[in-house]
């Protein structure tokens, strides 16, 4: 990686896609991805660099998988971080709207109209 930290940003307009099979059974937020229920989820791969914005193909793969559970939407991500790439461990406020490190956010748009979202 150069001086430039590659930033992210994942982009989904969750009203806009037809989510098949929506799971009924807890899904544990501890790291994992092996409940059965993620294996009929969505999964997308297909992303651009946003940040900053040159809209290229990213340099490292990710993988989203997106489930519509009882309590709304359960999104999971796999980013490749291969050996021996360096990782940062920059300590920032909780809420920072900048900071050093590579990071991901989802954006759900409830109305599909990409004018209102809700980014987490």
């Amino acid at each position: 990686m150069n001086n430039s930290v590659l930033r992210l940003s994942l982009i989904i307009l969750i009203c806009s896609l037809y989510l098949p099979n929506a799971a009924y059974s807890e899904i544990k937020v501890d790291g994992r991805i092996d409940e059965p229920e993620w294996a009929s989820s969505r999964s997308y791969q297909d992303f651009i660099v946003v940040y900053p914005l040159t809209l290229t193909k990213p340099r490292l793969s990710t993988d989203v998988k997106v489930l519509s559970v009882q309590e709304g939407l359960a999104v999971a991500f796999t980013c490749d971080q291969p050996e021996g790439e360096s990782r940062t461990h920059t300590i920032t406020r909780r809420d920072a709207s900048r900071f050093d490190s590579d990071s991901v956010s989802v954006m759900v748009d409830f109305d599909a109209t990409g004018k209102i979202a809700y980014e987490f």
